[in-house]
């Protein structure tokens, strides 16, 4: 927990209008697979003097997955709660309507998505390449930029996870501040 994290608390509550936080934060296994730095407790902690009214934590078998599986994982826990009508997170993007229809078009993966997917696996791209190429064809080559960025991938997936189990939780999201995602 850093002073980024407090902003984006503060931030959020600005936004939303909210009066109270929730933060779910992983536990001693963080998203990328690695271990945290400082024990569960200390960052649970440092959430609390930070701006949070309450943490909980995400598990493990969720928080060391990749995007898609994290973001699921949290909003299915976040909606079982029935207490969240916000989620709140920093992406590149900076704006929900420059995510929404990306996320869509992922989700429902129509067939002119597919085919174009299709012919890119078939020369040979990666599927992270071949999904961009396709995303570019049918959105746009803004709309491809906005699916690499590393913050924008996990908000996708979020926008994802929130369809999928129907959520009635409302996405918000706004520009990073600070050093990016694969940055230390």
């Amino acid at each position: 927990f850093h002073n980024g994290h407090a902003w984006h608390i503060d931030r959020s509550k600005v936004l939303s209008g909210a009066t109270h936080t929730l933060v779910l934060m992983s536990g001693s296994v963080v998203q990328r697979g690695s271990f945290a730095v400082q024990n569960k407790w200390q960052r649970a902690e440092h959430a609390i003097e930070g701006g949070a009214d309450l943490v909980c934590e995400l598990p493990a078998i969720c928080s060391g997955q990749r995007a898609d599986i994290f973001a699921l994982g949290a909003i299915t826990i976040l909606s079982a709660t029935q207490t969240v009508d916000y989620l709140s997170f920093g992406s590149e993007a900076g704006r929900i309507d420059s995510l929404n229809p990306i996320a869509e078009l992922l989700l429902k993966e129509p067939p002119a998505f597919r085919w174009k997917l299709s012919q890119y696996l078939k020369a040979g791209e990666s599927f992270a390449h071949s999904r961009t190429l396709a995303l570019s064809d049918l959105l746009g080559a803004e709309a491809a930029t906005i699916s690499e960025q590393p913050n924008n991938i996990l908000a996708l997936e979020y926008l994802k996870a929130l369809s999928k189990i129907n959520s009635s939780i409302t996405p918000i999201t706004f520009m990073r501040k600070g050093a990016s995602h694969h940055e230390h």
